[in-house]
């Protein structure tokens, strides 16, 4: 999972390529995060190597109250260096084999216990974010190039509900990668994401509308691209998908279409700043689904 960035000032004559996601290969380890954003950190998860310091990955379980990944979670070691935390409801496997990465597996189920998920109720998320990206890097407009790449492989979506109870508003899986997009001077923004796969889409069409759903959403515009703007193939179950592109030209577009559809209207795209980035999980709806990811 790498994301690098191509700066190029007046005093320089060379490109100089800056990593935009620190740590990649989670050598130092995860914050963890409680199910409510008000709970804080609640531990911190060592990594393939020694943890040192603070950790890049924080490890978001919005809306996971039965079973979160917490300070008491057992950790289980291997060999090769690679490590498991588990609960009925999270699984966080790092480099516990060397066909990936890391693999990340969301039951939803011990969330939801059997119910079905009503509009407004919350839903259960696990994702891999970054949240001080702002800090160290410049504006868009300062910018040459954003080389994206990542590989990706659904394992498995289970249904947890009866056909005649699926809802394709309120219930899906859903795997994505967003990037939190923000003027500091208009202080405005919007989200700018990767939708991998949906389980109500054959092939993700692209989504372009307001951040709802929930009491605690940005109500910011949400600006997804189709897959097959990045994929030649939509993702296959049991199949590796390979992702590599120029992020930048996709996200200008994006604030054009926001501005097209009445936001950002004091925003420009040349100020902007990736705030925070996150990977993962989210199930508005009852569902169990893993993911693995690697390069």
């Amino acid at each position: 999972l790498m994301a690098f960035i191509w700066c190029e000032t007046m005093e320089m004559i060379k490109t100089r390529p800056l990593p935009l996601i620190r740590d990649s290969e989670f050598k130092n380890g995860f914050a963890v995060y409680g199910p409510r954003h008000e709970d804080g950190m609640t531990a911190q998860y060592a990594g393939t190597s020694k943890t040192t310091g603070i950790q890049a990955w924080n490890i978001a379980q919005w809306a996971n109250y039965n079973h979160p990944l917490d300070a008491n979670t057992t950790r289980t070691n291997f060999e090769n260096g690679g490590f498991v935390y588990e609960t009925p409801t999270c699984k966080l496997s790092v480099r516990d084999n060397d066909d990936y990465l890391i693999r990340m597996e969301l039951r939803a189920d011990h969330e939801y216990k059997g119910r079905v998920r009503k509009n407004g109720e919350e839903w259960p998320h696990f994702l891999l974010e970054q949240n001080d990206v702002i800090d160290y890097y410049p504006p868009m407009g300062d910018w040459k190039k954003l080389s994206y790449k990542v590989s990706i492989m659904f394992e498995y979506i289970k249904c947890n509900m009866k056909k005649e109870d699926i809802n394709p508003n309120l219930h899906a899986t859903q795997l994505s990668h967003y990037f939190a997009m923000f003027d500091t001077i208009a202080q405005d923004g919007f989200w700018f994401g990767i939708t991998f796969l949906d389980n109500r889409h054959d092939i993700f069409p692209g989504y372009l509308s307001e951040d709802v759903g929930k009491a605690d959403c940005t109500h910011k515009m949400i600006a997804v691209d189709p897959i097959l703007t990045y994929t030649d193939k939509a993702p296959a179950f049991g199949e590796w998908t390979d992702i590599e592109c120029d992020l930048l030209p996709r996200i200008k577009q994006a604030v054009q279409n926001a501005k097209a559809r009445g936001f950002l209207k004091d925003a420009q795209f040349e100020r902007m700043k990736i705030a925070s980035t996150n990977i993962g999980l989210e199930i508005p709806g009852n569902y169990d689904a893993t993911v693995k990811i690697s390069n």
